[in-house]
């Protein structure tokens, strides 16, 4: 007897703690949104084209942060290969009329924050053996290190995503990485995936699909905006409002490649064709500043 009701419950443990699995995957794109950004309008399919492959070159991609103060830094990825560029790194403290490049010791930048700290860097010396994290306090003129606390992108592996607690993989090699909570993040595949954790990066979820989608970036959890080749624009801005699931097309920026996408409390930043653009309608339009 006593058997049987051990068993009786470990049927209901398992359904139980099934249960709260699935409702933890449902998490991922179901969180309230942030009303600071202006919402672009969600379409109830997203507008569908050919997915097209392209030669993705990790060291020329790049990564950007736009604070509410006005200043943006961006860099370019670089490589810790024999024939890879270093890294670059370029910072404006005007609202992104003019930048000014700054020196750094990092071979390979795969992450770039603009916090209530300063600005900070995450990447990798000589050899690319261990990632190192990166302050300032005077918009990039000089650097000391830190802790490493950032969700950064891995410094050789395409597919690999480093949140503060673990390694993790989407299982596709991965063009942006948007850290969206202590332990959420999203991120945009070469293959038009949308990947989702809740988790630290242990478990992801493909959230939805932007075909040609080329840099993407979040306000919130549910709200997120992405640049995409579309309808003969090779920078055609997108918006979600349901986690990724479904997207609307916005306005065409002029210029190729689209290289970065990120968002401040109340403007989207865009670097397209070496260019930089603002947007304060929720990637409507876009202009230089």
């Amino acid at each position: 007897m006593k058997k049987r009701a051990w068993i009786a419950a470990l049927g209901a443990f398992l359904v139980v703690d099934a249960g709260l699995a699935l409702l933890a995957v449902r998490h991922l794109g179901q969180v309230p949104d942030d009303p600071d950004l202006p919402a672009g309008a969600v379409a109830e399919e997203t507008p569908r084209t050919d997915q097209v492959d392209f030669e993705f070159d990790a060291t020329r991609s790049v990564v950007m942060s736009v604070a509410n103060s006005g200043t943006v830094a961006y860099a370019l990825r670089g490589g810790c290969g024999p024939k890879d560029d270093e890294a670059r790194l370029w910072v404006s403290t005007n609202g992104g009329r003019s930048f000014k490049e700054r020196d750094t010791d990092l071979r390979t930048i795969v992450a770039v924050d603009l916090t209530s700290d300063g600005l900070e860097l995450v990447g990798g010396r000589e050899g690319c053996d261990t990632a190192v994290q990166e302050v300032s306090t005077d918009d990039g003129l000089s650097f000391t290190d830190t802790d490493v606390d950032l969700w950064h992108l891995g410094l050789t592996e395409l597919d690999e995503v480093v949140s503060p607690t673990r390694t993790g993989t989407p299982k596709c090699t991965v063009t942006s990485l948007v850290p969206v909570g202590e332990t959420f993040a999203r991120a945009s595949c070469t293959d038009g995936g949308v990947m989702g954790t809740g988790d630290s990066g242990r478990r992801w979820v493909r959230l939805g699909r932007l075909d040609n989608v080329r840099v993407m970036t979040f306000s919130s959890f549910t709200r997120g905006y992405a640049l995409a080749r579309f309808e003969g624009c090779a920078a055609r801005s997108f918006s979600t409002d349901d986690g990724g699931r479904s997207w609307r097309a916005g306005g065409c920026i002029t210029g190729d490649p689209a290289q970065a996408l990120a968002a401040s409390d109340n403007e989207l930043g865009a670097l397209v064709g070496g260019d930089f653009y603002l947007s304060r309608d929720a990637g409507a339009t876009y202009t230089q500043p």
